[in-house]
């Protein structure tokens, strides 16, 4: 991804991330995008990124208009790594409760 497009998808989050893009996007081998917004305690899918820019689900919160800490199996407080390991499982880190998620076969 390039540095306009990375860009560009900061925008997506009400309030950017500091640190390097990388961590806070990533693209699975299906194509879809999924992006930490850690300022509303969610991860946004994004389906098709090339010709969409709108979320089509979100992780970690009930709705898009929830955005409450929680410290639930499969809430968060500011995530904000992501990776995806070869069998699918999605890991993200949960700063603000000090642990890191398991979400199974995620792609």
């Amino acid at each position: 991804m390039s540095k306009v497009e990375n860009k560009k998808l900061l925008a997506l989050c009400t309030s950017p991330p500091s640190g390097s893009a990388d961590e806070f996007f990533y693209q699975t081998r299906s194509g879809q995008l999924l992006i930490s917004d850690g300022d509303n305690n969610r991860l946004l899918v994004i389906d098709s990124p090339l010709t969409n820019t709108t979320a089509n689900a979100v992780i970690g919160q009930p709705d898009f208009n929830s955005n409450a800490p929680t410290t639930t199996v499969s809430g968060f407080s500011g995530p904000k790594g992501i990776t995806v390991d070869a069998k699918g499982n999605l890991y993200v880190t949960d700063e603000d409760n000090n642990r890191l998620l398991r979400f199974n076969k995620a792609e």
